[in-house]
């Protein structure tokens, strides 16, 4: 789900989720962090990885809430003196869809295909759906990369 999922080498890795509340906001992780290939369900409808597959070691917990926190208040500290925009510069070539790719995006009960643009300064997906000339945007969808012909 855009923005929830990320994704590493086209597997999923974690899920992130915010709550706001007022001024406040409530962040949830979910992390593979030590999972071996055969620990993942063969029926998994999208393949997952760990920290573990992708750097060919075991990361403790306790390493990992700590370069966590650590980035975490880097982003913060650029955030409050540039806004999301700097942050965004930074993650852009971490995107799993690039401009132009071909993709089909499910917003509650609508399936639409279009092209990728980019990602605005709010953090939402900007899409161009098929037969439509103005661009739309999107806070939070399903996003499938459509190879050609398919």
């Amino acid at each position: 789900k855009w923005p929830n999922d990320l994704w590493a080498d086209g597997k999923k890795l974690a899920g992130l989720l915010g709550e706001a509340r007022g001024a406040k906001v409530a962040l949830g992780l979910g992390l593979n962090l030590v999972q071996e290939s055969n620990d993942f369900p063969n029926d998994l409808l999208t393949p997952a990885t760990s920290l573990k597959l992708l750097g060919g070691r075991p990361v403790s917990a306790e390493e990992f809430l700590t370069a966590l926190a650590e980035q975490f208040a880097a982003r913060l500290l650029l955030w409050e003196s540039g806004g999301l925009a700097p942050i965004l510069e930074r993650l852009a070539p971490l995107w799993q869809f690039r401009p132009g790719d071909s993709l089909r995006l499910q917003a509650g009960e609508e399936i639409i295909s279009g092209e990728y643009l980019d990602i605005d300064d709010d953090g939402a997906l900007r899409f161009l759906p098929i037969n439509e000339k103005a661009p739309r945007t999107f806070h939070a969808a399903e996003a499938w990369a459509v190879r050609p012909g398919a």
